[in-house]
């Protein structure tokens, strides 16, 4: 299906960042001090390697009110991507394929 996407270079796709990742975060398995920063993440069973973008592209559309309409609103990702990348860096093409990724 990818190959079918018109004007996507699909040449660098191997440069994404892959790390291991959980794969299903929800605000259920985490265990937070009392300054409100995550302590502790519960059930690492689904954790595996993957597209880092897709954790957070998928934790974006889950948390933002306006995607529960089907949504993407472009500012609020931006403001979200600005937030992650102050833990964790991503690349140039973490960026260019993450909607992609995703779908």
């Amino acid at each position: 299906m990818l190959n079918e996407l018109p004007n996507i270079n699909l040449s660098n796709l191997d440069k994404i960042t892959i790390a291991n990742s959980h794969g299903d975060y929800n605000v259920s398995q985490f265990i937070y001090k009392n300054d409100n920063k995550i302590q502790v993440v519960l059930d690492y069973i689904t954790s595996k390697k993957m597209p880092v973008v897709l954790e957070l592209f998928r934790s974006f559309i889950f948390k933002d009110p306006k995607s529960k309409n089907g949504i993407i609103d472009i500012d609020n990702l931006i403001e979200y991507i600005r937030h992650f990348t102050k833990y964790y860096n991503l690349n140039k093409y973490d960026i260019e394929y993450m909607g992609y990724i995703y779908y």
